[in-house]
């Protein structure tokens, strides 16, 4: 699949991998509707019904749901022509009494991660921080979703930005509700989260809270749209917010690819503009009044309720939700101003300049050749998805794939095909098709070649792609899917619906981005006739291209040149034969077909331990919840190995990426039929997971520990030096990330053993094909195995399937107790200590300032009086941080447990051209003592009201078996296996008090309070302009260069006490005593 996003959206890049089967937003619509059709699709003749307001309501036809989607659906369009989607949760419907009050307390969405799984480092292309399972669950909370069917694409040239602009004014209060932060304070204080977003055609809000307060939140949701105040004195506030939001993406490799692809647009396609919006476009670029006026023209203009698609979900019946709906919505005003209307346009993009070799340096370190087309626009091509058949059969990396070819000459490591679902890439006037392929150092020398295959394989794929069976066979794939998918979270259904209600009619609301309608072969073929070499655009993506960048792009800065195709190369394409290593995918013999429900006698509450040997424990937990053929099998390997030094660590990370590598082709065939495997090194060991169709399970345990027993007689030298540089680039990004190197930081500063990225990264060299096959080959010498098997499996068959992959394996001898690996956490210091860094990216102005409090082994009452305090500090935290003092974009507080040893943070990214990290930390400082010292004048309610809704957090089922089985999963990886652990921390929640909140908190975070205050602040240091310049940027070298060693750059200042600042991190952490070892269990 295509990983890529475009700003303010989860994306989803691409359309082949399992996730292809489950509902990806707008990616496609119906080929066969008019265009005036298709943007109505609630069109049909409707039957209407008398209302209380003496209007009527248009009622419309039923959208058509999966087999176990047991929720009841309504689709209306109220008197203003709002039309709505109502989402009844039937099988949990909850009674509303005249006794429950619409501000008592219910559920909280609020999650507070342990430090658990803190020693693993990953270094994919995601730019978000990867943070460590949590073992609480989410509230099956109600929400509300508004679309409206206009984005940045509709900015006005003069002011562009001016959509995203909107979009934060909107929330800052109405006349019925002028509080400016009411609507945020409340749903949080009753546990609900909000949060909206700009596309190119579409803006986005949402909200979740419990039902008890669902009416009141979707009056003053409503009020934003019906009479919002746009605060005159809000304005300088909210662009720097989204200065700090264009800021923290400015870094990103993938904003700016797609911002350079913007450059190319033509002056008549909407893409050409920049939708982020940041200072020049927003304040140096127009006048206060101009702005302020413009919004409010913009807003009179766009927001009309018959441009509004609404969807609610709640455990209330239709009737309820309906009449609220009503109640609230139908005073939008609908404004007579015609929608702009995008059409597809014959060329979009200036092709003299999309049709060119581009050489675009990265702020990642990677090389990536990517080639791509502007193709006919296919979101109203929802029936055929000819376009998504194609991205499966380019992104397959089984046999006969072109990636299997690429990988089998050693000149690529991971290939990428699709469409992103983002408005720049895919929307109503082109898409943007794209091959991304992931280069080997002998791959970056054979970039001719690379080029050449990929255009062989489009040969073969105009000769054999339009192919019944296989059209046939993603189709039943996708079916499966839908039929049996899990529950979503009610937030994530009701965004994606109220998305979807732009682009399908009513009855495929929830099915036309699942399912293939129609095969089309000759759409299929035209298609492939439009990915020619005289329209592609080929971009190579590096550090270092050997090739002087002497151009610039306006926004993002981002450097590059480019260069005619050669002629030679385009002759070779256009005359290109078909490799005869190229074929289609194989028939895929992982596709479920043996939905059979296992039937148990009882099922206990929590997983019981069915085997336990000196080799062995096996837990146990069948399914009468969910109800679906899935099931899931985790197997932990404990070892020692992992711990023992870096070197090992490194050795495991190799090991585990050339198993992975060796079993893709033979795997992939499962991925696409919905089935997940994983297998990743944890603190203690090594986890090999699977989830999905139970039926074929047992297959793909079997052949992962096959892939295990084989490993040697497959291990190849050339691809161990491929990994070893990506694992080099990978370790090294995660050094230019100023999140994960202020976690790496924090961590290293009081973890032992811990080893960094830059750790890693040294002891990359002494790594060689004989020391990996030799770790392999003693790697089950000496381990322990533990077992969780939960899901649509008798015991027998669970206990069969752990059995089998173990007698593959051929563990040599059990590995005793007394030798499992342990962790030791460090006993900071009394009193304050910094440990502050430069940033690595030179490029890079963010900053992240961490203030991390130790309190020390603790207990689940004194955790759970972390979770409730940081639950209540939250909001006001984010109020006052960021949207009053404009300190960052991203403002949080964080309970930390690592390894039984408890503590909170407080981290703020900021930008160094705004404030010093010094002014940050002070301020962070400043509001917790400040809210410390004023907790326990809060209000008895307010109080209570945090605390329930913590219990109904806790109280609360999972909405998919995968939720549970993490949870209880983490129980094993973290020795405690305290499967009740929510029960238990209910019943601590319910005994705590201010006072015991207050006494625990002013100890933890008080300096004067105790002499067991310890505190560290970690910070990394972003460049300003000046400093960045400073650095000489030398010319690319001709070959590819990772820096000999990561070397952190420590700083501090003279004015500062004697020792304040930490500036040997290795010699500081030996220097601590270590706590002893402890379990969060009692």
């Amino acid at each position: 699949m295509l990983g890529g996003f475009c700003h303010r959206v989860r994306r989803t890049f691409g359309t082949i991998t399992a996730a292809m089967f489950k509902r990806q937003k707008l990616d496609a619509n119906n080929a066969n509707m008019a265009d005036k059709d298709a943007r109505s699709p609630d069109r049909k003749k409707s039957l209407s019904k008398k209302v209380s307001d003496g209007g009527k309501l248009e009622y419309f036809a039923t959208p058509n749901k999966a087999d176990s989607d047991k929720k009841e659906y309504q689709v209306i369009r109220l008197t203003n022509g709002l039309v709505a989607t109502i989402v009844s949760d039937t099988p949990n419907l909850i009674e509303l009494g005249a006794s429950d009050d619409e501000d008592s307390p219910q559920h909280s969405d609020h999650e507070h991660p342990s430090d658990k799984s803190e020693s693993s480092v990953e270094f994919s292309d995601s730019e978000a921080e990867d943070g460590p399972e949590d073992k609480g669950t989410k509230e099956k909370l109600a929400a509300c979703a508004l679309t409206v069917e206009v984005g940045s694409f509709s900015d006005p040239v003069d002011i562009q930005g001016l959509s995203h602009f909107l979009e934060h004014m909107v929330f800052l209060g109405s006349e019925k509700y002028p509080k400016e932060n009411e609507f945020d304070s409340y749903i949080r204080r009753f546990g609900g989260s909000d949060n909206a977003f700009t596309e190119c055609e579409y803006t986005t809000y949402h909200f979740e809270c419990p039902e008890k307060q669902l009416l009141k939140a979707m009056d003053i949701f409503s009020q934003f749209f019906i009479k919002p105040l746009l605060k005159w004195d809000a304005i300088n506030r909210e662009r720097e917010a989204i200065e700090s939001e264009f800021q923290e993406a400015f870094p990103r490799d993938s904003y700016r690819k797609d911002q350079l692809l913007c450059s190319w647009a033509t002056k008549d396609n909407p893409a050409r503009k920049f939708t982020w919006g940041n200072q020049y476009t927003l304040r140096d670029n127009v006048t206060d009044e101009h702005l302020y006026n413009t919004v409010k023209e913009y807003r009179e203009t766009h927001y009309s309720a018959d441009r509004m698609k609404l969807a609610v979900q709640g455990r209330l019946s239709l009737d309820v939700l309906r009449g609220w709906v009503v109640e609230c919505f139908s005073k939008v005003p609908k404004f007579p101003n015609k929608a702009d209307l995008f059409k597809p346009m014959a060329e979009p993009f200036d092709m003299e300049k999309f049709c060119r070799f581009y050489y675009v340096k990265s702020v990642k370190d990677l090389s990536e050749i990517e080639v791509r087309w502007v193709l006919p626009p296919v979101v109203r091509k929802y029936r055929t998805k000819s376009l998504k058949y194609l991205s499966f059969i380019i992104g397959h990396e089984g046999r006969g794939s072109l990636l299997s070819y690429l990988k089998k000459n050693v000149w690529a490591l991971g290939l990428r095909a699709g469409y992103a679902d983002d408005g720049l890439n895919c929307n109503d006037i082109y898409t943007i098709f794209t091959i991304a392929i992931t280069l080997t150092d002998e791959g970056r020398d054979r970039i001719q070649d690379v080029l050449d295959a990929t255009f062989s394989y489009l040969r073969m794929l105009r000769e054999k792609a339009p192919d019944k069976r296989l059209f046939d066979e993603v189709k039943s794939l996708a079916e499966v899917g839908f039929r049996f998918q899990e529950e979503p979270s009610a937030t994530d259904n009701v965004e994606d619906i109220s998305q979807c209600m732009l682009m399908f009619p009513p009855e495929d609301y929830l099915r036309g981005d699942a399912l293939y309608f129609e095969y089309d072969p000759d759409e299929i073929k035209n298609f492939l006739s439009k990915m020619t070499p005289s329209t592609v655009n080929i971009m190579y993506i590096s550090k270092n291209h050997g090739v002087p960048c002497d151009q610039e792009e306006f926004w993002f800065k981002t450097k590059y040149s480019s260069q005619p195709i050669p002629e030679q190369w385009m002759t070779t394409w256009k005359n290109i034969e078909m490799n005869p290593e190229f074929d289609l995918p194989e028939k895929n013999e992982f596709i479920t077909t043996d939905f059979t429900m296992v039937k148990h006698s009882k099922i206990p509450k929590y997983p019981s331990k069915i085997t336990n040997t000196d080799l062995v424990e096996i837990w146990y937990k069948g399914d009468e919840t969910f109800q679906l053929p899935i099931a899931a099998v985790d197997i932990l390997i404990v070892t020692p190995k992992l711990l023992q030094s870096a070197e090992t660590s490194v050795f495991t990370d190799m090991f585990l990426k050339l198993l992975q590598h060796q079993l893709i082709e033979e795997l992939y065939h499962a991925v696409a039929a919905d089935l997940e495997y994983t297998i990743t090194s944890k603190e203690i060991g090594i986890h090999v997971g699977v989830y999905g169709y139970n039926q074929h399970l047992n297959l793909l345990v079997e052949r992962i520990a096959e892939g295990f027993n084989h490993f040697n007689e497959k291990a190849e030298e050339s691809m161990l030096e491929a990994f070893k540089k990506l694992f080099a680039q990978g370790y090294y990004n995660n050094t230019l990330k100023s999140g994960s190197l202020a976690k790496e930081l924090r961590i290293s500063a009081y973890m032992a053993p811990f080893y960094s990225s830059s750790e890693k990264y040294r002891q990359l060299k002494s790594v060689t094909m004989a020391k990996i096959n030799e770790f392999a080959d003693r790697f089950f010498e000496e381990v322990h195995f533990q077992a969780l098997v939960q899901g649509n499996l008798s015991a027998e068959a669970g206990e069969r399937i752990v059995q089998k992959f173990m007698n593959i394996v051929k563990p040599r001898q059990p590995l005793l107790q007394e030798k499992f690996p342990l962790r030791r956490v460090k006993i900071l210091p009394k009193g304050e200590k910094c440990l502050r860094i430069q940033s690595f990216n030179r490029d890079d102005k963010n900053c992240v300032t961490t203030v991390y409090y130790q309190l020390g082994p603790g207990t689940i009452y004194e955790h759970t009086i972390l979770e409730l305090f940081v639950m209540i500090m939250e909001e006001p935290l984010f109020d006052k941080l960021r949207t009053q003092q404009q300190l960052g974009y991203d403002v949080s507080a964080t309970v930390r447990e690592t390894d039984g040893i408890l503590g909170m943070s407080v981290s703020v990214h900021s930008q160094i051209t705004k404030f010093t990290v010094d002014h940050v930390k002070d301020r962070i400082d400043e509001f917790v003592q400040g809210f410390v010292k004023s907790f326990p004048e809060m209000e008895d309610e307010d109080f209570q009201d945090q605390q329930s809704s913590l219990i109904n957090l806790k109280s609360s089922v999972d909405t998919y078996l995968k939720q549970e089985c993490r949870r209880n999963f983490e129980e094993i990886k973290s020795q405690e296996f305290v499967f009740d652990r929510l029960e238990k921390e209910i019943e601590n929640i319910s005994k705590l008090n201010k006072n015991a909140v207050s006494e625990l908190i002013t100890k933890l975070v008080s300096p004067d309070s105790s002499s067991e205050h310890k505190k560290l602040v970690v910070q990394v240091v972003g460049l300003n302009e000046q400093e960045s310049n400073k650095i000489d940027d030398e010319p690319d070298a001709n070959k590819h260069q990772l820096p000999d060693d990561i070397v952190y750059n420590f700083l501090s200042t003279a004015t500062a006490p004697e020792g304040y600042f930490v500036t040997d991190l290795d010699e500081w952490n030996k220097s601590l005593l270590e706590y002893p070892p402890h379990k969060l269990v009692k």
